[in-house]
């Protein structure tokens, strides 16, 4: 069913394993690749980078970074790579049961991740890899 839904999504995703950065590092490196952290504005998109982060293979590194942030306003995610609210325009997300939380006071940053048969989000502290939404173009060869 992901795959189908994925179809219908504008979106182009792709993801990196090789290496663990913070929000920060994966968001610079996107842009030194002239990517972006990945933004999810509907179920559409969602499947779409479910679809790559399950292609990604066996040997992931997730949880992946995307471009949710809090960082300027406590409790008030938006996409780094529009300064839109996430959930803007589309009312879609797409929250794991209990999140955004800011377990520890520290949780600042989107992750999503494969669970089960949905790609959810959830804040978390910076240690994951990132999953990259492409601008249009051919995909990058070279490595984060």
């Amino acid at each position: 069913m992901a795959s189908l839904t994925a179809r219908k999504s504008t979106q182009r995703y792709v993801v990196f394993n090789n290496k663990r950065s913070t929000f920060f590092e994966a968001w610079r490196a996107c842009m030194s690749l002239g990517l972006r952290l990945a933004t999810v504005n509907s179920a559409q998109d969602d499947a779409a980078l479910l679809v790559a982060l399950r292609d990604a293979g066996t040997h992931h590194k997730g949880p992946w970074y995307i471009a949710g942030t809090d960082l300027g306003k406590e409790g008030s995610f938006v996409w780094l790579t529009t300064n839109r609210e996430v959930g803007y325009g589309s009312g879609y997300v797409n929250w794991q049961t209990g999140e955004p939380s800011n377990s520890g006071g520290n949780e600042h940053c989107i992750e999503s991740a494969v669970l089960q048969v949905t790609g959810l989000f959830s804040a978390t502290v910076p240690t994951a890899t990132a999953a990259q939404r492409l601008t249009p173009g051919s995909l990058p060869t070279t490595r984060l």
